[in-house]
């Protein structure tokens, strides 16, 4: 990211399943667990010292599609909440996500995305997330898709709707595209910015760096 120092995402893999994913700055980490070949549990961690939250997610499926998730979240610096997630699909692509914090019996926070699609890609996505009485609005159009791979599309669906939460994994959703937006208008607190961003391709179609006006990402892979 502009103006802050470079890092490293890695995404671990045992037997062809993706168990881990570690920030190198330390600023968060995914711990999986399956059940068979199903992602039943994540443990997902975000900050350091007083900083430090947890959270505990069990993964809950009907059909095969991933439905709800119940979990806990121990935070340092406020202590213990738990949290349930549901989720709500057009056919095989999730439209809507509903996440409620409570803590002492009340609800704290409340975050709800509703998602819309054009061929497989997520072409909107309307965020109303923070406190019950007082929720901020983000809403972003994303347009210009390529033909390439997206590689965030190779991770569990699962795992990448347990991690969608407002503003703390930087990649969140966006996995859900098949191929890979190159720009993204983003309306908020009644202003609007556009972004574009400009890729280069592997032979095989898979990008190896994107660059737009403020992150630069460097691709890697292996073969499972």
């Amino acid at each position: 990211e502009v103006g802050s120092p470079a890092y490293e995402v890695n995404y671990n893999y045992t037997s062809g399943k993706l168990t881990s994913v570690i920030a190198s700055n330390g600023s968060y980490s995914y711990n999986l667990q399956y059940t068979g070949n199903e992602l039943s549990q994540v443990v997902q961690t975000l900050g350091q010292g007083q900083q430090l939250v947890t959270r505990i997610s069990s993964l809950i499926y009907t059909n095969k599609q991933l439905t709800s998730i119940t979990g806990t979240e121990t935070s340092v610096a406020s202590g213990a909440s738990s949290f349930l997630t549901s989720i709500s699909y057009i056919g095989d692509n999730p439209s809507n996500i509903t996440r409620t914090f409570t803590k002492n019996g009340s609800t704290t926070v409340s975050q709800n995305v509703n998602l819309a699609y054009t061929n497989n890609n997520l072409t909107g996505v309307n965020y109303f997330y923070g406190p019950v009485n007082n929720q901020s609005n983000i809403v972003l159009s994303l347009s210009n898709y390529d033909l390439k791979q997206n590689p965030l599309n190779t991770i569990p669906t699962a795992f990448t709707i347990s991690s969608s939460f407002v503003n703390e994994d930087p990649f969140s959703i966006f996995g859900l595209s098949l191929n890979n937006y190159r720009t993204s208008t983003k309306a908020f607190l009644g202003g609007s910015t556009q972004e574009n961003t400009v890729f280069t391709y592997s032979e095989d179609g898979f990008p190896t760096k994107s660059v737009s006006s403020n992150l630069i990402l460097d691709y890697e892979y292996i073969i499972l």
